[in-house]
C-alpha cells in the first residue's frame, strides 16, 4: 500500500537486533606472529571519534519551503515572511514526503523519491546529488554534526527497510541497517542528537489503520564503534498514526506529526519525552491542524512550522511551540501555493 505521493511506510516488532548492517572498513583476521602469538591490533578510531564541523552558519535567516504546486523552493525571510528568493527543481524532480534539511554550514537538502539534492547557501543550483540503491524509495532525510546524511528508505520488491549513512559529499554508503519493510511498512522519519544517538519512525499499516513506533540506535549505526552491529531498540510503544518527519527539541525531546492519512483529520502534532530508557507522547499540539505533513523548529526552539493538508489544499503553520498556539498561518499571500516541504536553519538539532 502506498501514501501520499507514493511514499511507503511502515514497522516493525519489540526491540531487536538488526542483523542487516554492512560498514565500510571492517578489518580481515590478524595472522599470528613467529612466536604463535597474536600480534596488538592498532587503535581505530570510530567514526564519532571525529569531531564535529566547527564552520559557522553561512546561511540565509530564511524559511525553506518547497511547494508542490510550483515545482520550486520559496525562501522566506524570517519573521516577515516574506519572498526573498527561490529555487526551482527540474521536470525530472518527483516530490514527495521524504523531507528537507538544513545543515549547520547553512546548506540546503531537498529529497524526492531517489535522491537527495544538496546546495550551497544561496545557490540555485545543487552542490551534489546523493542517489540510493537501485529500487529504493526515499522516506526521510536528515544530517549530523559531522556534516553526514541520513537517508530511510524502502523497497517494496525485497521487502526491507534500511536507514542509509553516507559521509558528507560520498555516494558509498559508510553503514546501512535494513529491516523487513514492504508495501504496508517501513522506516520513515529520521534525526540524530548531539550523542550519534540515531532516532527512525517506524510505521505499521495493520490493514484499517496506522501505527508509529521510534527505534534508538544508540551511539551511531556502528553501534559505538563495532561495524555491522546495527542494533536498534524500540523506545516508543506503538500510537496511533504515522508522518514523515522526526525532529529533535532543545531538551531532547522529539517531535512528530501524526496522522491517519492524508485530509483524514484529527493529526496532531506529538512532543515524545524521554522517561528512563523509554519514551511517550508528554503533550500534543493540535490547533488548526487537519494532516500535517512536514515539521521544523526554529534553533531556539520559539516557533513550530507545520505543513498542513486541510480539505483540498495545504498551508503552512506557524505555531508557538512552547504553547502550541497558532501565530500565523502562511498561504498565497506569502507567495506559497501548495507548500509540501519546510526547514527553518540551521536545524534545532545543533
Amino acid at each position: 500500500m502506498r501514501t501520499f505521493f507514493s511514499v511507503s511506510v511502515a514497522a516493525a516488532a519489540a526491540a531487536m537486533t538488526l542483523a542487516a548492517c554492512s560498514g565500510a572498513g571492517q578489518q580481515a583476521a590478524l595472522p599470528q606472529n613467529a612466536l604463535g602469538a597474536m600480534p596488538t591490533a592498532p587503535s581505530v578510531p570510530t567514526l564519532n571519534d571525529r569531531p564535529p564541523i566547527q564552520a559557522a552558519y553561512k546561511g540565509l535567516a530564511a524559511l525553506y519551503v518547497y511547494d508542490l504546486a510550483t515545482n520550486k523552493v520559496d525562501v522566506l525571510k524570517n519573521k516577515t515572511y516574506r519572498e526573498i528568493g527561490t529555487i526551482p527543481e527540474s521536470s525530472s524532480f518527483a516530490p514527495t514526503l521524504a523531507g528537507s534539511f538544513i545543515d549547520k554550514r547553512g546548506n540546503y537538502y531537498l529529497a524526492d523519491a531517489t535522491e537527495v539534492l544538496e546546495y550551497a547557501p544561496r545557490s540555485q543550483a545543487p552542490l551534489y546529488t546523493y542517489t540510493v540503491p537501485s529500487g529504493d524509495t526515499i522516506n526521510g532525510l536528515s544530517v549530523d554534526a559531522h556534516g553526514d546524511v541520513f537517508v530511510t528508505t524502502d523497497n517494496s520488491t525485497t521487502s526491507t527497510s534500511s536507514v542509509i549513512q553516507y559521509f558528507q559529499r560520498s555516494n558509498t554508503p559508510v553503514y546501512s541497517c535494513a529491516m523487513p519493510g514492504g508495501a504496508s511498512d517501513s522506516y520513515s522519519g529520521v534525526t540524530i542528537d548531539s550523542n550519534n544517538d540515531v532516532f527512525v519512525e517506524y510505521i505499521e499499516y495493520s490493514g484499517s489503520s496506522w501505527t508509529s513506533t521510534i527505534w534508538e540506535y544508540a551511539g551511531g549505526l556502528d553501534s559505538q564503534g563495532s561495524p555491522g552491529g546495527c542494533t536498534a531498540s524500540e523506545i516508543l510503544s506503538p500510537v496511533s498514526g504515522y508522518g514523515h518527519s522526526l525532529v529533535l527539541d532543545n531538551s531532547g525531546n522529539l517531535v512528530a506529526p501524526l496522522a491517519e492519512g492524508l485530509g483524514s483529520g484529527g493529526g496532531v502534532i506529538a512532543v515524545i519525552s524521554p522517561s528512563g530508557s523509554s519514551y511517550s507522547i508528554s503533550r500534543e499540539i493540535t490547533a488548526d491542524l487537519s494532516s500535517p505533513l512536514a515539521i521544523s523548529l526554529t534553533k531556539s526552539n520559539k516557533y513550530l512550522f507545520a505543513t498542513n493538508y486541510n480539505a483540498s489544499s495545504t498551508d503552512l503553520i506557524v505555531f508557538d511551540y512552547a504553547t502550541g498556539a497558532v501565530v500565523k498561518i502562511l498561504g498565497t499571500g506569502n507567495g506559497l501555493n501548495e507548500p509540501l516541504l519546510v526547514s527553518d536553519g540551521p536545524d534545532s538539532v545543533y
